[in-house]
């Protein structure tokens, strides 16, 4: 599994990774992720719930394709 990367170097090319972000809730830590990209400015996948990601990490591979797929 790939490293969590700082922000600055998530690619800007309309690729598509995992972006996240700590914030507090309820005074608790939380670490929220989804897949996002950059096309000129952040797109998200899921319910946006990443405002101002600050970490990220590339996609993992998808699995092998099994008879019948």
């Amino acid at each position: 599994m790939s490293e969590w990367r700082d922000i600055s170097t998530a690619p800007k090319d309309g690729t598509h990774f995992i972006g996240g972000q700590w914030i507090i809730e309820d005074g608790e830590p939380l670490f929220e992720q989804e897949v996002i990209w950059w096309s000129p400015s952040w797109g998200f996948a899921g319910g946006g719930y990443v405002q101002k990601p600050t970490l990220w990490m590339p996609l993992p591979s998808p699995p092998a394709r099994t008879q019948g797929e």
